[in-house]
């Protein structure tokens, strides 16, 4: 009833007669106001040579903050329709280029066959991620190692990526039966409708599939997803990336990514969960790949304590060549990997508002540039060898 409220008066302030939408609201409001504040100590490339790109920033960062509007239609039949527009609401007035459902936002219809719906969303790739004791981006963020960063992605567009919502998705989830759920979802090309392209008949598409189970204290999934012409060998092409490899032949490449991941809650206090998952890129007879896995634990003290911990553990680039798109560039095939450690203490003041403190901390190998998110994470430019912490309190509060 309260978030109807809510509802009606964000309607009256956009000149909707207040009493007619009370009466019949089917919309409600709800979101999440999350923010970090923390200090990032960047370290010097490794020994032999110049010293660059050092930054010792305090930043604030509002990951996973956002507004939401959702409703649903009861048509009969146990079928509805129902929409959400899910917008991120950055407090500190900072994202001016930000526009309406760029988060998980859709239109659908669910019942009894499951639910299928067309829109902007989390893959099932993404959705069956288990990273138990990190986040997915901030000063926590595990994404860069595991999946080559996690963001809103456009449909022909940002290769590397397999934590993407994707624009343009056409999705179908099964019902949840004994705890078993399908997901499958492709994407529409509505970037080809618009580009010319040296690569004859180039078209970008995404496909991913997962299966999860979740009853009781087990969580278990299995993720695949496909990128088709997702780079251009020697050219931006349609997708805007560069080629994994050097010669300027005008060939369309793949990717492919899987996940595994398992987490299992011990007498409702402490759940221990990891996921392994690898990434590959293929164009013009080169390839490159990376294996990357996390290990984790929630852990609940009693009362309003509580402690999260995680190790994250991005592998050697391997193939024919060194570079996967999202990834820091490298400069050797081996040593080239990086690992993370983090810990944090929450608070809970309520079931919808907690405060965190704690640290994490990144460490690259001798040939690799990774970075923390708070200094941008993902994409070539961090300083070979170096290792990154960062200090960080975090305020979250949901409604």
């Amino acid at each position: 009833m309260q978030k109807k409220l809510i509802a009606a008066a964000v309607a009256g302030a956009l000149g909707i007669p207040a009493v007619a939408f009370a009466q019949n609201a089917t919309v409600n409001v709800s979101g999440r106001v999350y923010m970090e504040y923390g200090h990032v100590q960047s370290g010097s490339q490794r020994a032999g040579l110049a010293v660059s790109n050092i930054v010792n920033p305090d930043t604030i960062q509002t990951p996973g903050s956002n507004l939401t509007f959702q409703g649903e239609e009861k048509l009969g039949g146990g079928l509805s329709a129902w929409f959400r527009c899910e917008t991120s609401m950055d407090v500190r007035g900072t994202a001016s280029t930000d526009s309406l459902c760029q988060r998980n936002s859709g239109l659908g219809f669910r019942g009894g066959f499951g639910n299928v719906f067309a829109g902007n969303w989390h893959t099932p790739f993404a959705l069956a991620r288990i990273t138990t004791g990190g986040n997915e981006t901030g000063h926590f963020g595990t994404a860069t190692l595991l999946t080559g960063h996690s963001t809103t992605i456009a449909d022909g567009s940002t290769a590397g990526l397999f934590a993407r919502r994707q624009n343009n998705l056409i999705s179908y989830h099964t019902p949840s039966i004994s705890g078993f759920q399908g997901m499958l979802a492709y994407s529409a090309v509505n970037a080809q409708t618009a580009t010319q392209d040296a690569v004859v008949n180039k078209k970008p598409r995404l496909w991913s599939l997962a299966a999860t189970y979740k009853n009781g204290p087990l969580n278990l999934s299995a993720a695949y997803e496909r990128h088709n012409d997702s780079y251009v060998n020697g050219t931006g092409g349609a997708t805007g990336t560069t080629a994994i490899g050097t010669t300027a032949a005008t060939q369309a490449g793949d990717e492919t990514g899987w996940l595994l991941g398992a987490s299992y809650r011990f007498a409702n206090k402490v759940t221990f969960g990891g996921m392994y998952t690898r990434q590959k890129a293929e164009v013009a007879g080169l390839n490159s790949r990376v294996n990357a896995w996390q290990l984790g634990v929630d852990w609940s003290l009693g009362g309003p304590h509580s402690i999260k911990a995680a190790y994250t553990n991005a592998g050697d680039h391997k193939g024919t060549s060194t570079v996967l798109q999202r990834r820091p560039a490298v400069v050797a095939t081996n040593d080239n990997g990086a690992q993370m450690y983090q810990a944090r203490y929450f608070y809970a003041f309520s079931k919808r508002t907690d405060f965190s403190v704690g640290f994490n901390h990144l460490k690259n190998e001798d040939n690799a540039g990774y970075r923390i998110n708070a200094l941008g994470g993902s994409g070539a430019g961090g300083q070979l060898g170096a290792k990154h912490t960062a200090y960080a309190m975090a305020f979250d509060h949901r409604f």
